[in-house]
């Protein structure tokens, strides 16, 4: 039988409109769930048991903060789109080694907030519904104004406790995307100290951006394509006590997972910072670098459907030819994938992350928190 172009048409605008309605529907239901939930919410700042990797989802760490999430679907009931599922969700800030954690939000909603950063004194800067926003257990939470260098809106690339990287929205049209270093004091943006931290050129259109740190030391890597099939890979380092910027070509690095002032690693690689000649492919699941030890984590799969383990290694570069030494083993941790502020169309980046504090490695033995002390030459 054949298919008139009218009646292809109906056709396709009948199979349309009978899947995607009921997802209109409830996506403008879902915009008012908070306020027409029956759902209670616990008043921001109430104490709770501490968060756990058997109980909750780490989303975020920084300096001696934790920031977990859990959720619970919620039944649907009639012809409603399986599009969109939403969730009883709860966020709780939790300091590293604390018997008890702190609600920071309860809501209903088929997405969550993201977090950039938590400063000192707990006050965390997340982006949800209004925007970037401050919010800190007791008090109301405080929107920020939109983020324009140069009359251009910006999106944060990464964030710390002391300052972030922001830069412009990526334009078609436009294929110089420079970044910027944006001082966070006194819990506030210091929009009035602003400064350029890349060339013109900035992260370029090929490479995702993402900005690793070690110290006073920023990273990243950039890939162009001056000719069709020939690329050329560099790393860059931005040094925010002197505002030097360096770079140095390599053969194949295209993300700064981790790095200090001798290491640089990617995708496999260890790279070398002063020249960027590859080192070395052994290490694997790397997360950290520090002077010539680097860390990583393996996952060993069980046998006949038992649980793997999780295997803290680290390797001394001045002694690769020897085996990596094991740190510790352990079950299921709190490690995460850092979004570190991109938009969602980039995905999850990063290998997964432990918790990483000044004293060390900060991981979950299965009845209480340890710490795995950094190396020491």
């Amino acid at each position: 039988m054949k298919w008139g172009r009218k009646a292809v048409f109906n056709q396709t605008v009948t199979f349309l409109w009978v899947w995607l309605a009921p997802s209109c529907f409830l996506g403008f239901s879902a915009a008012e769930a908070d306020q027409e939930s029956p759902l209670a919410k616990r008043t921001p700042g109430t104490r709770v048991r501490a968060r756990t990797p058997r109980d909750a989802r780490l989303i975020h760490q920084s300096g001696n903060w934790m920031v977990w999430q859990t959720w619970d679907p919620i039944p649907t009931t009639g012809f409603i789109s399986p599009i969109i599922q939403l969730k009883k969700q709860s966020v709780y800030l939790q300091r590293v080694g604390a018997k008890d954690a702190h609600v920071l939000m309860d809501f209903v909603a088929d997405g969550g907030p993201r977090i950039y950063t938590v400063l000192e004194d707990g006050t965390v800067l997340l982006n949800w519904r209004d925007g970037p926003q401050w919010v800190k257990l007791g008090e109301e939470a405080r929107v920020e104004k939109p983020i324009l260098v140069d009359k251009k809106a910006c999106w944060i690339l990464n964030a710390w406790q002391d300052g972030m990287v922001i830069g412009p929205v990526r334009d078609s049209s436009d294929a110089r995307l420079p970044m910027y270093w944006l001082p966070i004091a006194n819990g506030v943006l210091d929009r009035a100290h602003i400064r350029r931290i890349s060339d013109n050129t900035g992260w370029g259109q090929i490479t995702t951006p993402h900005i690793a740190r070690h110290k006073q030391q920023l990273a990243w890597a950039r890939v162009d394509e001056p000719e069709r099939w020939k690329r050329t890979h560099r790393l860059f380092i931005f040094s925010l006590e002197t505002g030097e910027l360096s770079q140095v070509q390599t053969p194949n690095l295209a993300h700064v997972i981790a790095f200090d002032d001798t290491y640089a690693y990617s995708g496999g690689s260890v790279y070398s910072v002063a020249d960027g000649r590859r080192v070395s492919d052994r290490p694997r699941g790397v997360f950290a670098v520090r002077s010539n030890f680097i860390y990583g984590l393996r996952k060993v799969h069980g046998k006949h459907g038992k649980t793997g383990e999780l295997v803290f290694r680290t390797f001394d570069m001045r002694q690769l030819n020897q085996e990596p030494q094991v740190l510790a083993r352990a079950q299921k941790q709190p490690s995460y994938r850092p979004r570190e502020g991109l938009p969602a169309s980039f995905g999850l980046f990063g290998r997964r992350k432990p918790i990483t504090t000044d004293k060390g490695i900060h991981y979950f033995a299965g009845a209480s928190w340890q710490t795995i002390p950094w190396q020491r030459e």
